[in-house]
């Protein structure tokens, strides 16, 4: 059972992570919207201002990756929801139906008896087992597009450098 602490400390985790992916993709736009109006387009081919097109465009790419990590991690978020929800939900009803008598769902004053406080338990059973696997793909994804977002954003920023160290020899 988690306590009040680990729910303080995960909130906290959670709030830092959001404000982490914020901040990149902040640093990636500031980063586009310094570089891009200074660009001056050529040719393209072997040359520096074609490394710096480059440049831009890994920075745009590591943009959209990181606005849909913060999608996904919405996503996540809204997959653990419920399937919390589920979780306690199966767990009341499981525990309603040990006792044998009927049990009154107090949001719509429904009145279920043993068997049917089972079933119900079961079926939530059922939504716990579905959220799960959208849950770890979800999770995959969220992943994916952080690492995703972080390497375009390196690759931005070395392939602008290199545009400017080349930039004095071409």
């Amino acid at each position: 059972m988690p306590t009040e602490r680990s729910d303080r400390l995960f909130d906290s985790y959670l709030e830092g992570s959001t404000r982490f992916d914020y901040f990149m993709v902040a640093v990636a736009v500031g980063l586009l919207g310094y570089l891009a109006p200074r660009y001056q387009a050529v040719a393209i081919g072997w040359n520096s201002p074609t490394v710096e097109l480059a440049s831009l465009i890994a920075l745009l790419s590591s943009v959209i990756c990181g606005l849909i990590r913060l999608e996904a991690a919405l996503t996540v978020t809204r997959l653990n929801h419920q399937l919390l929800y589920q979780q306690e939900a199966q767990g009341s009803l499981t525990a309603a139906a040990q006792l044998g008598s009927t049990t009154i769902n107090h949001s719509t004053g429904e009145i279920l008896g043993p068997q049917q406080t089972l079933a119900r338990a079961n079926y939530h059973q059922v939504g716990v087992e579905i959220i799960r696997e959208h849950l770890d793909g979800a999770i995959v994804s969220a992943g994916r597009w952080y690492r995703s977002r972080d390497v375009l954003l390196v690759a931005g920023l070395c392939l602008m450098i290199a545009a400017r160290i080349l930039s004095a020899y071409f």
